[in-house]
């Protein structure tokens, strides 16, 4: 019933265009970075109003500083855009009929939780992998080749962190009927642990928060902990989530 209900999920993907659209948005988003910071003294010139014959000279920043800033556009716009993308994942179908029409039928809570988040998690993972490969790409083409292995940890912490957004975006949309109250508790769910890990770096080293700063290489000296912890929680959550289906009037 899982493989059914997943290939369920695939092809809705399909059918909204999700497995088009958001790639394109991640890869549009990974090479506007690289391609700004090259090209930003040129466009200072040509649209900056500058009084005739300034000169002026912005230093070129490193490569590593570019992958940094690319990753901060993901960790805000396109967490965002996850949201929107996820949010009625499981609150659309509760409220329409279709999620009481589905387990009323031989089907597992768990499957049809787990076809969701497989679902999700796929396509998101597709989605940041293509894009940070193009923002590789660009800054190995304008600036300079980063290391492998830095490469290697940051794409780790980052799909971690994903997980966990993907995550948390399905527990609000089973939490609530309402669409909206899914996404504001979702923004803000991590809005929270991503301010908290920038204010409290010490004492939040340990939380998913930091696996941004991670992958962005601004937080380097802690790694294992925070993914092991966050993985942890993801488990938490999933099996919590699946309860609380099960032992509420979910379907009502």
């Amino acid at each position: 019933m899982f493989n059914v209900l997943l290939r369920k999920e695939l092809l809705e993907t399909f059918r909204s265009y999700r497995w088009l659209w958001l790639p394109v948005f991640f890869i549009g988003l990974a090479i506007m970075q690289p391609l700004l910071s090259f090209y930003m003294e040129d466009i200072v010139e040509q649209f900056g109003s500058m009084p005739e014959g300034t000169m002026m000279t912005i230093p070129t920043p490193s490569a590593e500083q570019v992958y940094s800033e690319t990753l901060g556009q993901f960790t805000q716009i396109g967490t965002f855009t996850l949201v929107l993308a996820f949010m009625g994942s499981l609150s659309n179908e509760r409220k329409s009929g279709e999620a009481l029409l589905t387990l009323s039928k031989p089907t597992k809570y768990y499957a049809y939780w787990f076809s969701k988040w497989v679902s999700a998690l796929g396509i998101t993972t597709v989605s940041y992998l293509v894009g940070i490969t193009a923002a590789i790409y660009y800054i190995f083409a304008l600036f300079e080749p980063l290391p492998a292995g830095e490469i290697l940890l940051s794409t780790i912490a980052y799909l971690v962190w994903l997980m966990f957004v993907v995550t948390i975006v399905l527990v609000w949309s089973t939490v609530s009927k309402h669409t909206s109250v899914a996404a504001a508790g979702a923004l803000i769910t991590l809005l929270l642990l991503n301010v908290s890990a920038s204010l409290f770096g010490d004492l939040m080293s340990w939380t998913p928060g930091i696996l941004p700063g991670i992958a962005a290489g601004v937080e380097t000296d802690t790694v294992v902990i925070p993914i092991i912890v966050s993985l942890m929680l993801i488990a938490v959550l999933i099996t919590a989530s699946i309860r609380y289906m099960k032992k509420t009037d979910w379907l009502m």
